[in-house]
């Protein structure tokens, strides 16, 4: 298990419920079973956001579940509750409002079992008490936010007898990519994401346009808007038009190790 958290929140709150709970997912694929609210009520969470006047209106991630991290329904509450424990220190249930819903993934081929994950929704604002109304960030930007969320991850692995996380290289400084475009030209941004996902090819860890589009969507928090044979559509947050990427790196013919394979020797990470 790991715990992810997007580059994403200024929306109104039909944006993030309404793809939760649809029926295909980031890629436009149909979801092999419908979508499972776990906790929370889509509805109340949508006000709750769209009440909110500030740019920063929640924040959102998953809990990303490997085929081998089976567990009861029990214990997946109670991994929950830790979670919202971690992320709000010293608040009461009723103090803030969050929404998780349940993503199953298809069966691997050769074991049989289905990996899934949990998507959550956290409205930045206090419900009750002397604070009500005011900000609440479950996830403020910096390395101790990284830690904590770490520490969470290895102590429930640990707890549940999971198999410890290997830090990605590709999620190490995803923070420094964000860095580099903010308040750049869209044409600029293009640039920095093309020279992020030529690096996932050239050292392995991008395998293909599949990989390539999920990095983009899971990691990065960018939205794919188009998929086509020989292109890919992606908007940044907080713009109105989406960018077409092109080139080899986004055909849906492209063999990646072929075309890492000149640059393999090269041993980049980012």
């Amino acid at each position: 298990m790991i715990v992810r958290f997007f580059k994403s929140g200024i929306s109104r709150g039909e944006a993030p419920i309404n793809y939760l709970l649809g029926s295909t997912n980031h890629q436009g694929d149909r979801r092999i079973e419908a979508p499972e609210v776990l906790e929370g009520i889509p509805e109340l969470t949508v006000d709750l956001i769209n009440g909110i006047q500030r740019k920063h209106k929640y924040a959102s991630g998953c809990l990303a579940f490997r085929a081998e991290d089976q567990c009861t329904r029990e214990e997946l509450h109670n991994i929950i509750n830790k979670f919202k424990s971690v992320v709000a220190p010293g608040l009461s249930p009723d103090s803030i409002n969050s929404l998780f819903v349940l993503h199953r993934e298809p069966p691997d081929k050769k074991t049989g079992l289905a990996g899934f994950h949990i998507h959550f929704i956290l409205p930045m604002v206090q419900l009750d008490g002397v604070n009500a109304g005011k900000r609440w960030n479950p996830h403020p930007p910096g390395k101790e936010s990284i830690e904590i969320m770490s520490l969470f991850t290895s102590t429930t692995n640990h707890e549940m007898d999971w198999k410890q996380v290997q830090p990605n290289p590709l999620r190490v400084n995803i923070d420094s990519f964000w860095k580099k475009t903010a308040g750049q030209s869209i044409n600029r941004k293009a640039d920095l994401l093309k020279h992020e996902l030529e690096i996932g090819v050239s050292s392995g860890q991008l395998k293909d346009r599949d990989q390539l589009c999920s990095f983009i969507a899971n990691d990065l928090g960018l939205t794919i808007t188009r998929k086509g044979n020989d292109y890919l559509s992606v908007k940044f947050p907080g713009t109105s038009k989406a960018i077409r990427l092109k080139g080899p790196l986004f055909e849906q013919v492209t063999n990646y190790e072929r075309l890492a394979a000149p640059n393999s020797q090269k041993n980049r990470s980012v």
